[in-house]
């Protein structure tokens, strides 16, 4: 049975997970609820949604980086290790 976004027993984070235990596709106000409750949780951790997305965007930059210049990032880390090790100066 598809629920409807009038439908009274939702709009929590709880309700969400109902959604995704059940396997069915989750209503507007459960989604708005999950969304607000990660929005304070990040909140309450100090991260803003901004920095997380900039993290993901290096994140991915850095793996293009090293898929593309494979023996140079493997020589790097190599050296900064060695560095951390106190091997180098």
């Amino acid at each position: 049975m598809p629920f409807t976004d009038d439908d009274p027993r939702h709009g929590t984070p709880a309700d969400y997970q109902q959604h995704r235990v059940k396997g069915v596709p989750q209503c507007r106000p459960c989604l708005a609820a999950h969304r607000d409750m990660m929005r304070e949780r990040r909140k309450k951790k100090g991260v803003r949604e901004s920095e997380n997305r900039a993290s993901a965007v290096r994140l991915r930059a850095l793996h293009r980086l090293r898929a593309l210049y494979a023996a140079d990032y493997d020589r790097l880390v190599a050296d900064e290790w060695r560095a951390e090790r106190g091997e180098i100066a």
